[in-house]
C-alpha cells in the first residue's frame, strides 16, 4: 500500500518540483485542491479549482489531482459539516443521511437543490469557518515537505 501511494501521489509530486514549480505555488496548489475538495457542496469543486488554478497560475495538474484524492472526504464530512452549521445557527434544516441525500438527486437535482439549500448553506459556513485555519496549516506543513523534497533531489543531481 505505501509503495503505491509513493507510486501514485508522491513522486508525481516531486516530478512537478524537478519540472521547476515552486515549492511555495506546489503547495499553496494541494492545499487548495484539499480545501476545496471537502467542500460540502457536490459537484462543484472541480470546477473551481480549475478556476482557480487558471486564475492564480497554480498547477492544474496538482490541484486537481488532490481534489480528486480528497474527494471521498468531501462524502464523510457533507453531514458533519451540515450540522457543525446547524449548530452555530440554531437552526436545523435537515435531518437526511448521505443515501437520502443521493436518492433526492436522482429523483431531480433542482429538486434537491430546493430541499437541501439551506442545509448546504450553514455547511458552507461552517466550512469556511473551518478551511482558514485549516488552509494555513496545510499550507505550511507542504511547503515544509517540499522543500525537503526539494532538497533532497537537487543533492541526488
Amino acid at each position: 500500500m505505501l509503495g503505491f501511494l509513493k507510486q501514485k501521489i508522491v513522486i508525481p509530486f516531486i516530478d512537478l518540483l524537478k519540472q521547476g514549480i515552486s515549492p511555495e505555488m506546489l503547495a499553496l496548489s494541494i492545499t487548495l485542491g484539499f480545501i476545496i475538495g471537502i467542500i460540502p457542496m457536490i459537484g462543484v469543486s472541480t470546477a473551481i479549482c480549475a478556476i482557480l488554478a487558471l486564475r492564480f497560475g497554480l498547477n492544474i495538474v496538482a490541484i486537481q489531482l488532490v481534489n480528486y484524492i480528497a474527494y471521498p472526504l468531501q462524502l464523510i464530512f457533507y453531514i458533519p459539516f451540515i450540522k457543525a452549521g446547524e449548530k452555530m445557527f440554531g437552526y436545523t434544516s435537515s435531518s437526511f443521511t448521505i443515501s437520502e441525500i443521493v436518492e433526492l438527486f436522482n429523483k431531480g437535482f433542482i429538486r434537491a437543490v430546493k430541499i437541501l439549500w439551506l442545509a448546504n448553506l450553514q455547511g458552507l459556513i461552517a466550512w469556511i469557518i473551518i478551511s482558514v485555519p485549516l488552509s494555513l496549516l496545510l499550507y505550511y506543513l507542504f511547503l515544509f515537505l517540499l522543500r525537503k523534497f526539494a532538497q533532497e533531489s537537487s543533492i541526488e543531481q
